[in-house]
């Protein structure tokens, strides 16, 4: 009886998703320029917000942060509906052996994996900016190394960057759950299985 194979850890998930990135499109795809986007956006918006219309007014700051929490946990909770789906299309018995054939079954479950993560990330940030927001000052040996203020601006610019992140990916969740029902409603047999183009988590079609 053939063993069945390890799960790949997430960072081999990762770095194998790399590799084919770096394969097909060239050293422009390991840059990651939606995160540097989201990132420049989020220090865009917290340089132009004043210090005391927001971090001054509390009922201002905690009700944005407040905000965010909740838009990022509904956003990780309504995701699981897409990532159940995901999974039930994926494990039919004639997608999953199509999946196996072309070494994409990892690729596909490293995608939800990485669309998780996303909006934990989001979620934290979210949480950790709340708190601050809500803090009058730092403990002694804390704040001889850094101002409350600079840690309540990194975290404002990681919660926007960190969300719009989040929600890009949200959508990429979407795509590839209409990808899977699209190509289980058109599975082609065997024979003529190598015409069928394969959208692998959101990215640009490739004929297997």
């Amino acid at each position: 009886m053939a063993s069945i194979p390890e799960k790949p850890s997430f960072i081999d998930a990762w770095l194998t998703d790399l590799r084919d990135d770096y394969r097909r499109y060239g050293k422009k795809k390991l840059v990651p320029w939606k995160a540097l986007v989201c990132l420049g956006i989020g220090v865009a918006i917290t340089l132009f917000v004043p210090k005391e219309n927001f971090w001054d007014r509390p009922e201002v700051s905690v009700i944005f942060f407040t905000a965010s929490v909740t838009i990022n946990g509904l956003l990780l909770a309504l995701s699981w509906g897409s990532f159940a789906k995901i999974y039930e299309l994926a494990a039919e018995p004639k997608m999953v052996n199509f999946l196996r054939r072309h070494d994409l079954l990892k690729s596909y479950i490293f995608q939800v994996d990485f669309i998780h993560l996303a909006q934990v990330i989001a979620l934290s940030w979210s949480g950790i900016a709340l708190v601050l927001s809500v803090v009058d000052h730092l403990p002694t040996l804390v704040a001889e190394w850094v101002s409350l203020f600079l840690l309540q601006r990194i975290a404002f610019a990681a919660t926007v960057a960190s969300t719009i992140y989040a929600l890009i990916y949200a959508l990429g969740a979407v795509q590839i759950m209409q990808d899977l029902i699209w190509y289980s409603a058109y599975m082609p047999d065997d024979s003529s299985e190598r015409s069928m183009t394969v959208h692998e988590g959101g990215k640009s079609g490739y004929t297997p």
